[in-house]
């Protein structure tokens, strides 16, 4: 950087380089038009604390990039263990080398590993508090493809969002019951052990499914969740999160979809509790 600046044409004039500190001092020449005279001013350049600044910039955007692939994965139904395994290799491969070509600037391969521990602290690292998990998995292993996707602007608004759904869905007369750090992973793409208990029951007694087919479904129209292709993932979904009443799987969801009604049991709750949210 600092040879790339002395073959610069200017009206400057070198006083001092220090390459180990990236320090130079010149004397730059500036001419007044107005009184037609020249002056002279004495300028000091760290190159070292610019190249900090650019290697910053440039770590910043590689995390965000890297985030966004992970993401776009989870959405896409894919498991992204092997996006962050592939770039964890690859960064290794550019510290090893920027030890060789930059033995110089140490920045370089400080700055890339900062990028391997953010993989590694965000991506592959367990977090001791699951209601602080990101859609953007900590763990890849956690992932599942049938349960739920929050839709959100970032992980601290998904939570958020979660939690008051979370409390409104256990008031009484409660709609569901089961842990936070189910319910969240439930809406997180992420797997689901025990499940979430369905509790609005028809006028036979039985778990209603019709108004659990309503919920999923509002909130995918309503945008709260990403949307759901079809009636065979949205069975799948709801199968794999949802339980009965009795902590038994769910049954019958297709005959439930073709008589199903606009009134379902518990609409006017389900609207309420949605509505909420707004």
């Amino acid at each position: 950087m600092i040879d790339d600046f002395l073959e610069m044409d200017a009206f400057w004039k070198l006083e001092h380089i220090d390459r180990e500190e990236g320090i130079v001092e010149f004397i730059m020449v500036h001419y007044d038009t107005e009184t037609r005279q020249s002056y002279k001013d004495k300028s000091t350049l760290n190159f070292h604390n610019n190249f900090q600044q650019t290697l910053n910039a440039e770590l910043k955007k590689a995390e965000q990039y890297i985030d966004r692939l992970v993401v776009q994965a989870t959405i896409n139904g894919n498991n992204p263990s092997e996006i962050i395994n592939l770039q964890q290799k690859l960064i290794k491969k550019l510290i090893d080398k920027a030890k060789e070509i930059y033995p110089s600037y140490p920045s370089v391969e400080e700055t890339l590993k900062g990028l391997h521990n953010y993989l590694k602290t965000k991506y592959t690292e367990k977090s001791s508090n699951p209601s602080s998990r990101s859609l953007i998995l900590e763990n890849p292993d956690e992932y599942s493809p049938d349960s739920f996707c929050w839709d959100a602007f970032d992980d601290e608004q998904r939570i958020e969002s979660l939690k008051k759904l979370y409390e409104l869905l256990g008031q009484n007369p409660k709609v569901i019951e089961g842990s936070l750090e189910e319910f969240i992973n439930a809406f997180s793409q992420k797997a689901v052990i025990n499940g979430i208990k369905w509790h609005i029951c028809g006028k036979s007694g039985k778990m209603a499914k019709t108004s659990l087919l309503y919920f999923i479904r509002t909130m995918a129209e309503e945008g709260f969740i990403n949307p759901i292709a079809d009636n065979t993932e949205l069975y799948r979904k709801i199968r794999y999160v949802f339980r009965n009443p009795d902590g038994t799987k769910i049954e019958g969801l297709r005959k439930s979809n073709y008589t199903s009604s606009h009134r379902p049991t518990g609409k006017k709750q389900i609207d309420k509790i949605l509505n909420s949210l707004f």
